[in-house]
């Protein structure tokens, strides 16, 4: 899409003792520099409480997809599967966030 000045993915996840970490690379097209972070999920989801989620989509000019549940009855970071579908959650929530024309200042 060439009005995206962003492009963010998270092309990965990594193993850390205990936990997982999402590797974040935000590309912007038009300084055409690259970004490269990595986030533990809990971490994130300080980021995105209910209120901030509210407060976001009052902005927005259509729903955000859903910030990426936690399994507290499942190991999430034991199980390969949701460990892939939570990357996919996360790369689709701030994805829309950052492509945002209100949010980055543009309308």
């Amino acid at each position: 899409d060439v009005d995206k000045q962003f492009i963010l993915t998270v092309p990965s996840y990594e193993r850390v003792d205990d936990h997982i970490t999402y590797n974040f690379r935000l590309e912007d097209t038009i300084k055409n520099r690259v970004y490269l972070r990595s986030f533990r999920f809990k971490d994130l989801q300080g980021t995105t409480g209910d209120s901030t989620k509210e407060g976001i989509m009052v902005v927005m000019q259509y729903d955000m997809p859903d910030f990426p549940k936690t399994h507290f009855w499942k190991k999430t970071n034991k199980d390969p599967k949701l460990i892939e579908e939570r990357r996919l959650q996360l790369e689709l929530f701030f994805n829309t966030i950052v492509n945002d024309p209100l949010i980055r200042g543009h309308k």
